[in-house]
C-alpha cells in the first residue's frame, strides 16, 4: 500500500465519520410521487437515501391493504451539515401547496419531527409560508412515533415501473 492509498483512506474515513446524518419523515400526497421527488432532484446530493413507509396511526403492522387512518410518508436520510430540514420541507411544498384541503388522511401533508428544536424551527418556518399565502396551513406536525417500511413492491416504485412521474 502506497502513501496515496493511506492519505486517501484517512480523508474518506474523516468525511463519513463527520457527515450528520439526520432523518426527516413527512408527507404530502402519494409516497411513489413524493420519493422520486426527493430521489431525482439535482440540487439535494444532500440526501442518501429514501424509503416509503406508513406513520399516524396506533395499529400495528401497517400495510397498503389497511389504510385505516394512517399516512403515506417518505423517509429521508440526509446530512444535516449540508441542508436542513426546512430546505426539505421546501421542495416539497414547491410541489404541493401547503395549503390545500385533502379528502382523505391517507394523503394529509404531514411532518413527524425528532427533537423540540426541530419542532420550534419548522413552526416558524410553517408560520412564514401562512403569512406568504395569505391563509392557514394544512399541514399536520406531529412527533415522530411509529414508523412502518411499505412493503417492497412500493419501493422505487417509478424505478420498478420504468416510469416517470410525480403525483403529489
Amino acid at each position: 500500500m502506497y502513501d496515496t492509498d493511506l492519505w486517501l483512506i484517512w480523508i474518506l474515513w474523516n468525511n463519513i465519520n463527520t457527515m450528520a446524518e439526520r432523518e426527516l419523515i413527512l408527507w404530502g400526497g402519494c409516497f411513489w410521487g413524493v420519493q422520486q421527488l426527493f430521489d431525482d432532484f439535482d440540487g439535494f446530493s444532500e440526501v442518501i437515501e429514501t424509503e416509503v413507509g406508513y406513520a399516524g396511526w396506533e395499529y400495528e403492522d401497517a400495510d397498503y391493504d389497511n389504510i385505516w387512518d394512517h399516512s403515506e410518508v417518505v423517509k429521508i436520510r440526509y446530512d444535516d451539515e449540508q441542508v436542513g430540514a426546512v430546505e426539505l420541507i421546501k421542495l416539497l411544498f414547491e410541489k404541493r401547496d401547503p395549503t390545500f384541503p385533502t379528502y382523505k388522511t391517507q394523503y394529509d401533508t404531514l411532518i413527524l419531527y425528532n427533537s423540540e428544536e426541530e419542532k420550534e424551527e419548522i413552526e416558524e418556518f410553517l408560520e412564514h409560508e401562512a403569512q406568504q399565502h395569505g391563509r392557514q396551513m394544512n399541514v399536520r406536525l406531529e412527533p415522530r412515533g411509529k414508523y412502518y417500511k411499505a412493503e417492497p413492491r412500493h419501493q422505487k416504485y417509478f424505478e420498478k415501473q420504468e416510469r416517470s412521474g410525480t403525483i403529489i
